[in-house]
């Protein structure tokens, strides 16, 4: 059983209201060598064993009654304080203080136990400084990992007697984050999947204060990657989110680089305050009863903690929800490829560009805000294909679809409007963010290797409505053409903006 399908068990059991049972046979499938069970306090006479088979083998008979009262001895006046340092239980910050250990570890003694398995390693769950149960693992067992430690973390989420009470406080604040997440999902439906997917991922990090996430959601023997990032997030970031969201899906999934489809959601947020992630959380979505197959749900933070154990409760209540509005999207992607994608770059196609520009220019006159467009040309594209071949052609323009989906920002939209020729919508972005955006991207194109036989390179035209103008979609796109012939006329691989092109050029 896979690190991700324990999860999935784990979240099933966290969100029906917990049983310990279930955690410890859901503990035995994953890994008989690294978890012998979980304790509760649940008797009058002291903690109480749930531990997976492999675990009663490990201790023997006199072991497990030697580690019930070992448990005792260690955990009477509970948790014993840090090393080296005194815990003042009195304080206001008690609480707080108990949720920051809740990864510590404490050694417990069995002298009944068989040689080798005298040493037992726990991890307590806390109400205060009370001990109400916890995590076992035999010594030098790799319990360090930090996987085992969101597996801890759920454990002790379940095991946790005040979790009721949060439970309920959290129920509300669910209902209240998924109905707006279907009202406006419902609503803006026909803008895509994708706009969708963003929405609620946005959503979740005004709730969660995460800085990037990964949204897997399988697709036939698939993947469907979205990764959700600030605009500014360093490089260093972005790749380390991407390697281990890869790892995760390899690992427990069976995925490969060639099975995954990437893109990117990019959002006008505050980037990262570091330049790797320090902590991460892989929630698995349940998309059918059997949990065949999960999706997956990876949100990263650059600081040390991602979630505190109220967060962490309410992920879970949402996780059934979040599992039909991701499912959603993912059907919505399945007919926009039918109705709405390019087959060939996976963009959308010139009748989906055209209906979506329609709807930003009703947005630019109702807000008056402003809207810009970019039209891509690949340079000297016919003799790509002459002398190399079209699928060699096709390849190119591919690779060019995947540069545009990577450079965009969250409310862009990229389409393929003919040939060999590309554009994006940016939304409430003006004169100035436009070309600085051209340029970003001109650049990428460049430096993307597309071809390792000879460079490739792309000019774009760049129109813009200031929001104060009239104007209809031909206008627009007029404007930008006319700023791309001028721009393949005086040089090719550069951009041109349209108010800088002289009335009767390009006519």
């Amino acid at each position: 059983m896979t690190h991700l399908e324990v999860l999935s068990e784990l979240v099933r059991v966290g969100a029906a209201g917990g049983n310990p049972g279930q955690l410890a046979l859901a503990l035995e499938r994953m890994s008989p060598s690294v978890y012998l069970g979980i304790f509760t306090s649940q008797e009058p006479a002291g903690f109480r064993l749930f531990l997976t088979a492999s675990g009663q083998s490990h201790l023997g008979e006199a072991g497990v009654t030697g580690l019930s009262r070992g448990l005792s001895d260690v955990f009477e006046e509970g948790l014993p304080p840090p090393e080296g340092r005194e815990v003042d239980s009195s304080g206001p910050n008690t609480e707080s203080a108990a949720s920051d250990r809740r990864f510590e570890r404490v050694e417990v003694t069995v002298p009944e136990a068989p040689d080798g398995a005298r040493q037992v390693v726990c991890y307590p769950v806390l109400e205060g400084h009370s001990v109400v149960g916890g995590v076992l693992a035999p010594l030098g067992s790799g319990e360090e990992s930090r996987d085992i430690r969101q597996v801890i973390d759920f454990v002790q989420l379940v095991l946790s007697r005040d979790s009721l009470e949060a439970r309920t406080r959290a129920y509300e604040k669910t209902l209240d984050f998924l109905n707006e997440i279907y009202r406006h999902n419902l609503e803006e439906q026909e803008a895509g999947a994708a706009l969708g997917a963003e929405f609620t991922l946005s959503r979740l990090a005004d709730v969660f204060r995460f800085d990037a996430a990964a949204l897997a959601l399988p697709d036939g023997e698939h993947w469907k990657l979205l990764y959700w990032m600030a605009t500014d997030t360093p490089q260093e970031f972005v790749d380390s989110v991407s390697a281990q969201t890869l790892e995760v899906l390899s690992r427990d999934q069976g995925a490969t680089s060639e099975s995954v489809m990437a893109s990117y959601l990019w959002q006008h947020r505050p980037p990262p305050e570091g330049l790797e992630p320090r902590s991460y959380f892989m929630l698995p979505l349940l998309f059918d009863p059997d949990g065949k197959r999960p999706g997956v749900l990876g949100l990263y933070s650059a600081s040390e903690e991602l979630l505190t154990p109220d967060e962490m409760q309410l992920l879970v209540l949402l996780t059934p929800g979040l599992s039909i509005a991701f499912r959603n999207s993912q059907l919505l992607f399945a007919l926009e490829r039918q109705a709405k994608i390019d087959e060939m770059s996976g963009l959308y196609n010139y009748r989906t560009f055209r209906g979506l520009l329609g709807r930003e220019l009703k947005r630019v006159a109702r807000h008056h805000t402003p809207l810009s467009l970019l039209l891509f040309d690949i340079d000297h594209f016919k003799s790509v294909n002459d002398t190399y071949g079209h699928q060699r052609g096709d390849d190119v323009l591919r690779g060019l679809a995947r540069v545009l989906l990577e450079s965009k920002r969250g409310v862009d939209v990229v389409a393929r409007y003919g040939g060999e020729e590309f554009v994006m919508i940016l939304p409430e972005t003006d004169r100035e963010g436009a070309a600085r955006l051209a340029e970003k991207v001109r650049a990428r194109i460049a430096d993307a290797r597309l071809m390792e036989e000879r460079p490739v390179t792309a000019s774009i035209g760049v129109s813009c409505y200031s929001g104060h103008e009239s104007g209809t979609e031909d206008d627009l796109i007029h404007q930008a053409d006319k700023a791309l012939y001028r721009a393949k006329r005086t040089g090719r691989n550069k951009i041109q903006c349209a108010w800088d092109v002289e009335p009767d050029e390009g006519e």
